[in-house]
């Protein structure tokens, strides 16, 4: 992706934040969370939210788990929409794989004038993985295939098969 990896980015921080938060109601979850960075000014970014559970993942959760992923979000400041979500082909890994564009709402601006942002957002589940990846438009060209090519890049290079 020719990014380099930053646990300490404000991304990362960010990340980490939520998916402590979600591990921590669930014991047999474990979170691992990382940002790759590039760009003058931090413009290019793919996020990595990624969960490992214990046991299998049952059909019905897995759904459950997939639906909560593209559902809405509201949070202090923030609104976050998706778009269409679109089933890609999940790899050589298997399980599900779906990619929608994401948009996000913020109250204040940037000092652009910016509020609306958006990113290309990528989701797995298998049996007992589920990983979230957003890629800033400026790395996915605001493309859902694109987003899924470099998802399926980053779980071959990540995740082996239990």
């Amino acid at each position: 992706m020719g990014m380099a990896r930053n646990d300490h980015s404000n991304m990362a921080k960010l990340i980490r934040q939520e998916s402590q938060a979600l591990a921590a109601r669930y014991p047999d979850v474990h979170s691992t969370t990382t940002a790759y960075v590039g760009g003058t000014f931090d413009e290019n970014y793919v996020t990595v939210m990624a969960f490992e559970k214990d046991s299998a993942i049952s059909d019905q959760g897995r759904s459950q788990i997939l639906a909560g992923i593209w559902r809405p979000a509201n949070a202090p400041g923030m609104t976050v929409v998706h778009g269409q979500v679109s089933n890609v082909d999940p790899g050589s890994l298997g399980g599900t794989l779906q990619c929608a564009e994401t948009y996000t709402k913020t109250a204040t601006t940037d000092a652009f004038g910016n509020s609306v942002y958006s990113t290309t957002q990528c989701a797995w589940v298998d049996v007992n993985t589920v990983a979230v990846i957003g890629i800033s438009d400026a790395v996915s060209g605001q493309d859902v295939t694109k987003g899924a090519e470099i998802a399926r890049e980053f779980r071959a290079a990540a995740e082996s098969r239990r």
